[in-house]
C-alpha cells in the first residue's frame, strides 16, 4: 500500500458526481446503467411478497413531507421514508444485481428515483443522478475492497458494503444540484454515517436477519439526509476517504488502493462490473445451481431417481448451511434449499421466498438429499478474482445407480432478453400490465422521458 495522500480524492470524486453525463460515456456504459434499472425495478415490486419488504413499506405509510416520492407498489410519501422502503424492497428478494462492487445498485436506483421525483427531474438528469451514484459507489468499494483480495482468498472478517453511502450521496447530491463545496460536504457526512461492516458477522451466523449483510435501506436514507444537510450548509469532512484514518480504515478494509478512487476518470468505468442474479440467492451460489442445473438438462434425470447430490464451491458460508427452512430468511440463504428449487425449476423463481415453495414437501425432501463442501484449493482449475465472476463450484448427482459431474467456473451474463423476462415475471399480478409494460419502456428510454415522476408513477399498483 502506498503512502496515504492527505487530500484532493475527496473533492475529485465529488466533482466528477457533478459533472459526469451519459451521454459521454462509452454506449455500453450507458446501456448497463438502464438494464441495471430495469433488473433493480422488477426485484423492488418482486420484493413486496416477502415479509422485509411488506414491514419497510408499512412502516413508512402516512409519512408527509415538502419533498415526496412514491412507495413501490404505493402512494407517495416523505421522501426519507420513501429511499429506506424502496432500498429495503429492491434488496428484499436479493434478486437485484450485485456490483460495481457490492450491492451498490440496490442503493442508487432507488436513491436516484426517489430524488429525482422529489425534485421533479427529467428522465435524462435521473440518469446522470444513477450513473453517478453506481459510478463512485464502484470506486470507493473497489478502492477499499479488493486491496489484497485477488485469487483464491478468503473473505476477511470485516467487510460489508459500507461504501453504498457514496453512491447515496453521489445521486441525491447530483439531482439535488449540489455545489462543489456541498457535495465534498456531503461526501464527508455520509463516510461518517455508514452502516458498519457487518457482512462477515452475518455470512458465519446460523440464521440470517432481515438487516441481511448491511442495513442498506439505512445508508441509503443516511445518504440522501447527507445531500440534504450539506445544500444547507451543514459542513462534513471534506477529506474523508483520504489519509491513514480515512474512510477506508474506519469501514475496517485491509488497506487502500488510492489510485483506483480516481483512475482515468471518464474513461475507465466500474459500471460493467456488475452482476445480474439468474436466481433469488446469495451471488456466489449461482455456479453451483447452474452445474447441478446442466446435469439435469443434459442427461435427463427424473429428479425422482436423485440418490445423492454433492456440491463442492470455494465460496459458502455457515448461514448456508441450514436445511431446517424456518421462514423468508433461510430460504434466501440455505444452499441446498436453493439447489432443490433450482431443479424443480419453480417459477416465478421471486416465490422461492414465499411459504408456498419454501413448504413444499418435494422440495424439502431433494434439499435434504443435497451436500455442500469445500472445493480443494488443489482442485482449482484456475484462479481469478470475484469481481471478474470468477466463483469455481463442481457437482457430482448419483441418480439411477450412475454418477454425473459438471464443473463451472464463472457467473453467467444475462442478456437483455432474459433480464426482460425476469422482469416481467418479478412484475406479474404485482403491477397492472400496462404500467408493466411502460415502465419496461421507460427504463430502455430513459434519456426521452420527460419527467422523472412519470418512471415512479408506473409503480403503483
Amino acid at each position: 500500500m502506498t503512502d496515504a495522500p492527505e487530500t484532493g480524492i475527496t473533492r475529485a470524486l465529488a466533482e466528477f458526481a457533478l459533472e459526469v453525463e451519459p451521454r459521454h460515456a462509452p454506449e455500453a456504459v450507458q446501456h448497463e446503467t438502464l438494464r441495471i434499472l430495469l433488473d433493480c425495478l422488477g426485484s423492488a415490486v418482486g420484493g413486496l411478497v416477502t415479509p422485509s419488504g411488506r414491514i419497510a413499506s408499512e412502516l413508512v405509510q402516512g409519512e408527509r413531507g415538502r419533498l415526496e416520492a412514491h412507495v413501490v407498489g404505493g402512494g407517495q410519501v416523505s421522501l426519507l421514508p420513501a429511499v429506506f422502503a424502496n432500498t429495503v424492497l429492491t434488496n428484499a428478494l436479493d434478486f437485484e444485481p450485485v456490483g460495481p462492487e457490492g450491492h451498490v445498485c440496490a442503493v442508487a436506483v432507488p436513491v436516484a428515483l426517489a430524488v429525482a421525483e422529489a425534485v421533479d427531474a427529467s428522465g435524462a438528469e435521473l440518469f446522470a443522478g444513477l450513473l453517478a451514484g453506481l459510478e463512485i459507489g464502484g470506486r470507493v468499494g473497489g478502492a477499499i475492497r479488493r486491496f489484497n483480495q485477488s485469487g483464491a482468498k478468503e473473505t476477511p472478517s470485516v467487510r460489508g458494503t459500507a461504501h453504498a453511502a457514496f453512491a447515496a450521496v453521489a445521486a441525491a447530491g447530483r439531482l439535488l444540484k449540489l455545489t462543489p463545496d456541498q457535495m465534498t460536504n456531503a461526501f464527508g457526512i455520509a463516510g461518517y454515517g455508514a452502516t458498519l461492516p457487518t457482512l462477515k458477522k452475518v455470512m458465519s451466523s446460523a440464521h440470517a436477519p432481515m438487516t441481511k449483510y448491511d442495513h442498506l435501506g439505512a445508508m441509503a436514507r443516511n445518504g440522501v439526509e447527507a445531500a440534504l444537510l450539506a445544500q444547507r450548509g451543514f459542513t462534513g469532512d471534506k477529506n474523508v476517504l483520504e489519509g491513514n484514518l480515512g474512510f477506508w480504515r474506519f469501514a475496517g478494509a485491509l488497506g487502500c488502493n488510492w489510485d483506483f478512487f480516481t483512475q482515468d476518470l471518464g474513461s475507465f468505468w466500474t459500471v460493467p462490473q456488475t452482476w445480474f442474479k439468474r436466481y433469488p440467492i446469495i451471488l456466489y451460489a449461482t455456479p453451483a445451481l447452474e452445474a447441478v442445473r446442466s446435469i439435469i438438462r443434459d442427461n435427463g434425470i427424473d429428479l425422482d431417481k436423485i440418490e445423492h447430490v454433492e456440491v463442492r464451491t470455494n465460496r459458502s458460508n455457515r448461514v448456508q448451511s441450514g436445511k431446517e427452512i424456518l421462514d423468508a430468511m433461510d430460504a434466501w440463504t440455505s444452499y441446498s434449499y436453493n439447489l432443490a428449487a433450482g431443479l424443480y425449476d419453480v417459477w416465478p423463481r421471486r416465490t422461492w421466498q414465499e411459504p408456498c415453495t419454501y413448504q413444499d414437501p418435494k422440495l424439502l425432501a431433494l434439499a435434504a438429499k443435497i451436500e455442500i463442501c469445500p472445493l480443494p484449493k488443489e482442485d482449482l482449475r484456475s484462479v481469478g478474482n470475484y469481481w471478474e465472476g470468477w466463483c469455481p463450484a463442481s457437482a457430482t448427482i448419483h441418480a439411477g445407480g450412475q454418477r454425473f459431474e459438471a464443473w463451472v467456473e464463472n457467473l453467467p451474463r444475462l442478456a437483455d432478453e432474459e433480464l426482460r423476462d425476469k422482469y416481467h415475471d418479478n412484475v406479474g399480478g404485482l403491477l397492472s400490465a400496462a404500467n408493466a409494460q411502460a415502465l419496461e419502456d421507460a427504463c430502455w428510454n430513459l434519456a426521452q422521458v420527460d419527467r422523472a415522476r412519470q418512471v415512479a408513477g408506473y409503480l403503483t399498483k
